[in-house]
């Protein structure tokens, strides 16, 4: 359900409207009878959209409509009046009312009208609202992938180019969107290589240039090369994937290509396998080394029976080799040690025999040596053990030891022969390559999860293309069913887009214009408007609106109106235009029909009044001969109030030819100072004097505005009994400029001073100060009497922003 504001003074009309449109239940109809209480609700609430009439106290439809689209620009908004004048309906259509309905007729058809185009209002806008949102998602999405991603349509030209595109062919997106220049850009890398978008929109490109790592998945091609020129030249590998863009009825009308570098995992994978082979050569020499033990000490028993015979050969063998070998007995009293032994652990051999020696070992390890001895039995006399050992400088070492236990024939082991070595170092080897393993195993897992999230990036990247084209066909239809014509072009005047509407009112097809420099014919007078239009587009300013003139193919001159948007890039430079404009022929021959029957009203108003002043002079001269032929005291005080009719009748008819310009000629700009110092010398007002500050500052104002500070002096000298001056002053602030005439008189009554501008008020004519209104409301200017009775008038004028421009010396503080 719409919640929706309607405006409108008539307290019964308002519960009517609020009956009919609440009846479907789509609508939730809030009131207001005052602009200032429509405005106070619109502050405090959110509406979907506002019906207003237009003929209201104070301030009319339109200029309240004019409000609303200040601060909300795209609020549905339908002028709802019973005042049916065409002129109404252009003003309030000009100033972007959604909707112009007349009241009258049926009540229940008149208000499903006014809820229907409220409803198609507010639709409207909620379409131009979601296609914003998608299209700002989409290009945010592609343009923070993390692969390099860029995209073509079916012209080839580059429609996407995200931040690792730039930075991966140091190309911004501003230089190449628009452009065909992608395979340029790619070159740079590629190489001679075909790329992948080409082939997935045409298949044919590229046969002559074999791809022996191309695959295909589906309707995407994947393809993966060493480019030796990215990086400085210390070269990458890529890994590429295109698909085709599609739109709902799965035609393909361009193509998506990313881009991923993947050096680091191509290198994880070499050191992998260099790594994997070097553990498998040291395997391969540990169990030849192992062999070797193996066979040397199955050599050693068997020549054990022989060793007694010939010791000086044992000795000698045993005094040769790097193992450490020795023999204790059970109370680990050592019988014999070699010299491998006593020089590892610093000790002569008379240290160790006949002793008890056990190197220190880390009381951690006694559990494992407890075990391996334990293990020793007659049938499986001989144990391998790896343990370690502290060294007398701290240093903890591993070793590997060959136990073998030497039994008597009751089972009693009487001997021990212990064949020894240092592994330390192959210990250290075994745990660096377990760690470079687990690193492997780590980066593995870290490729393995970068891809996932990478193809979950990809699946999301394909649902958001998915709902973009959705989103992209609902804005072409919303887009194509307008009547003003739309256009996208770029900064050389090469059209991108054109609606239906464009192309049917200029007599062209789309593929006429598209791509192409199209430009209507302009007559040559129009053209500095239109340089001076573009001129002011700036970054903080990007959207202007200009009239000129066309000259249509059969030679007709028509009028358009266009509201032009500018697209910069980040370096504040415009990369592109977007336009809406109008056919408005039809009010511009309006408005010079209107100033063609002013100027004739004007003529006739003239001649009228030099007739009536004629014959009105005639009728006071014969007064004046019957006054002096009557003696009757009566009929001469009745003859006199007769004359002096007549003389009001006069002044009356005079003050309409000073007004009969009001809102004829274009509102201009006007230094106040200079404005205000011609009338006094005219008009001979001596004791007014001029703020200085008035010298720099300029007010936009209909002509007529000299004859507003004309009347405020007049009433002054007229109204105030006691005026010895008059000061005109005024002041700038940041909410708009005061000009101030302020007397020293008798002031103006509390009772009076909201009805002096009524139109008929006063002692005179009863028109001055009404009129003075007019004059102002013609550009938005207001006046307002804040002065003291007894002490003075005191009149205000209120120029809002935009109505006044100033030197430095008057700018607001």
């Amino acid at each position: 359900m719409f919640s929706v504001l309607y405006l409108d003074d008539d307290s019964a009309l308002l519960d009517l409207a609020r009956i009919f449109l609440e009846m479907s239940g789509k609508l939730r109809v809030d009131t207001a009878q005052s602009v200032g209480e429509a405005l106070d609700k619109i502050k405090h609430r959110k509406f979907d959209g506002i019906i207003s009439d237009y003929e209201m106290p104070a301030i009319n439809g339109v200029e309240f409509l004019r409000h609303i689209r200040l601060h909300h620009p795209s609020l549905p908004f339908v002028l709802f009046t019973g005042r049916g004048r065409e002129e109404i309906a252009i003003e309030a259509l000009n100033n972007g009312a959604d909707f112009y309905l007349q009241k009258g007729g049926n009540p229940k058809s008149q208000f499903a009208e006014l809820e229907s185009n409220l409803l198609h209002a507010i639709d409207r806008k909620q379409a131009r609202d979601d296609l914003t949102e998608s299209r700002l998602l989409m290009a945010n999405l592609i343009d923070f992938l993390p692969d390099a991603t860029f995209a073509i349509n079916r012209e080839n030209m580059v429609i996407s180019w995200n931040r690792m595109m730039e930075t991966m062919t140091g190309i911004p997106a501003s230089a190449i969107l628009g452009t065909e220049k992608y395979a340029q850009a790619l070159a740079r890398f590629n190489e001679a290589r075909v790329p992948l978008v080409d082939r997935v929109l045409n298949p044919d490109t590229g046969q002559a240039v074999a791809d022996p790592s191309l695959t295909r998945e589906g309707s995407s091609l994947i393809s993966e090369f060493y480019s030796p020129a990215l990086h400085d030249g210390k070269g990458a590998h890529l890994w590429l994937i295109a698909s085709p863009l599609c739109d709902t009825n799965g035609n393909a009308i361009g193509a998506i290509e990313s881009i991923r570098d993947i050096t680091a995992r191509k290198v994880a994978e070499e050191k992998l396998k260099s790594t994997y082979e070097e553990l498998n050569a040291s395997y391969e020499q540990l169990t030849a080394t192992e062999e070797e033990l193996r066979a040397n000490y199955n050599e050693l028993t068997r020549g054990q029976q022989e060793l007694y015979k010939s010791e000086e050969r044992y000795r000698n063998v045993v005094e040769d080799q790097t193992e450490f070998i020795c023999r204790f007995l059970p109370d680990e009293s050592h019988i014999f040690v070699n010299d491998a032994y006593c020089r590892y652990f610093g000790k002569t051999r008379e240290e160790i025999i006949g002793h008890r020696f056990t190197p220190e070992i880390p009381k951690e390890d006694l559990p494992i040596l407890k075990a391996h001895f334990a293990l020793i039995t007659p049938d499986d006399p001989v144990q391998t053990v790896e343990h370690r050992i502290r060294m007398p400088n701290g240093e903890i070492r591993w070793q590997q030891w060959s136990d073998r236990a030497v039994f008597d024939r009751n089972g009693k082991v009487t001997e021990y022969q212990s064949v020894g070595r240092d592994i330390t170092e192959q210990k250290e080897a075994v745990k660096r390559l377990k760690r470079t393993h687990e690193e492997l195993n780590a980066s593995y897992e870290q490729l393995t999860a970068t891809e996932e999230e990478l193809r979950q990036n990809y699946e999301e990247l394909t649902k958001s293309q998915h709902e973009l084209q959705k989103s992209e066909e609902r804005y072409r239809n919303v887009v194509e069913d307008q009547t003003e014509f739309i256009c996208r072009f770029l900064p050389d005047g090469s059209h991108i887009f054109v609606n239906d509407a464009y192309c049917r009112y200029f007599g062209k097809t789309r593929e006429e214009i598209v791509g192409h420099r199209f430009a209507p014919d302009i007559p040559k007078e129009d053209l500095p408007i239109l340089k001076m239009n573009l001129a002011s587009i700036t970054p903080d300013h990007p959207v202007q609106t200009v009239e000129h003139r066309i000259r249509m193919p059969n030679g007709e001159i028509r009028w358009q109106q266009w509201s032009d948007r500018a697209v910069f890039d980040r370096n504040g430079k415009v990369t592109e235009y977007q336009s809406v404009g109008r056919d408005v022929t039809d009010r511009k021959r309006t408005e010079q029909a209107l100033h063609e029957a002013n100027k004739k009203l004007t003529l006739l108003s003239s001649i009228t009044r030099h007739d009536i002043l004629n014959q009105l002079t005639g009728l006071q001269g014969y007064i004046g001969l019957i006054e002096a032929k009557i003696t009757d005291p009566a009929i001469r005080t009745l003859v006199h109030r007769a004359f002096q009719s007549s003389e009001v009748i006069r002044d009356q008819i005079s003050f309409t030819k000073q007004y009969e310009d009001i809102g004829v000629q274009s509102p201009n700009w006007q230094n106040v100072s200079s404005l205000v110092t011609e009338v006094c010398r005219d008009n001979r007002f001596p004791t007014v004097s001029v703020d200085p500050f008035l010298t720099d500052l300029e007010v936009f104002a209909d002509p007529l505005l000299k004859l507003v500070f004309f009347n405020l002096f007049e009433n002054a000298r007229m109204h105030g009994k006691t005026v010895t001056k008059i000061v005109v002053s005024g002041t700038v602030s940041p909410d708009g400029a005061e000009v101030t005439v302020a007397d020293d008189g008798k002031g103006i009554p509390l009772s009076e001073k909201q009805k002096i501008f009524e139109k008929g008020f006063g002692s005179h004519t009863g028109l001055g100060l009404y009129l003075a209104q007019e004059i102002l409301s013609i550009t938005d200017l207001t006046i307002r009497e804040t002065g003291e009775p007894g002490r003075g008038a005191r009149f205000v004028i209120h120029i809002p922003k935009g109505a006044y421009r100033a030197t430095p010396a008057a700018q607001p503080s």
